[in-house]
């Protein structure tokens, strides 16, 4: 792990339903924005609890994401990942588990979604509006 780690960038993954989106923190925008990869089972698969089935679709996804899109060495940055507050656990743990064990990252954040929008904004309190595809989870 490099010693000034804390002044490298940090990586910020945001996973939807529809579109993944990846960047830097303090950047105005995502570096890349690609539709989100549905597994084999489809769906359903969204609000499943299969750790191992969402560790295989992750790992790929989020190796690409860093070599291809980032241009940089995992184990240099902090991950902040934005996730769905009623998410599935499964999720959640294979995420961890792909970017600590498989990219070999030092430390992961998880947020609630709608958090990242009153950060940007510079306020220390408001409302947000989703008006997104899905909340994963929710029925």
């Amino acid at each position: 792990m490099s010693s000034d780690i804390g002044l490298r960038s940090t990586l910020v993954f945001d996973i939807g339903s529809a579109f993944v989106r990846c960047g830097m923190a303090g950047e105005a925008q995502p570096r890349h924005i690609l539709r989100a990869p549905m597994p084999p089972e489809g769906h359903k698969m969204l609000r499943s609890n299969e750790k191992a089935a969402w560790v295989e679709v992750l790992s790929p996804l989020l190796d690409s994401l860093i070599t291809d899109f980032l241009l940089c060495r995992p184990q240099d940055r902090r991950v902040v990942v934005v996730e769905p507050l009623a998410g599935p656990s499964a999720i959640r743990e294979a995420l961890a588990e792909v970017l600590f064990r498989n990219l070999g990252v030092p430390t992961v954040s998880f947020i609630h979604g709608l958090l990242p929008v009153l950060y940007a904004s510079g306020g220390l309190s408001g409302v947000v509006l989703d008006v997104g595809k899905d909340e994963v989870g929710t029925k």
